[in-house]
């Protein structure tokens, strides 16, 4: 197994350990269908990961910092 996807699957179960420890799970909000409506008019395809999803709600409940939030999705993207 490469070292990439062995850090990736850190930072994946750490994301996951968190969100499961606070029993928390991705809810979308108003404002998720409003992005996703902007995403759309402007031709980019966007599409957030059910990872992604859980560090959005992990940041949005306040369970973690806006700069730790971006440290790891950081983390998770550069192990893909």
């Amino acid at each position: 197994m490469s070292i990439v996807v062995e850090n990736k699957q850190l930072v994946i179960r750490q994301i996951q350990a968190m969100a499961q420890g606070l029993q928390i799970s991705y809810e979308a909000s108003p404002y998720d269908q409003l992005g996703v409506l902007f995403n759309r008019l402007s031709g980019d395809d966007v599409e957030l990961d059910d990872v992604e999803l859980l560090l959005l709600e992990l940041e949005r409940r306040g369970h973690i910092s806006p700069e730790l939030a971006v440290r790891l999705h950081s983390s998770y993207l550069n192990a893909l």
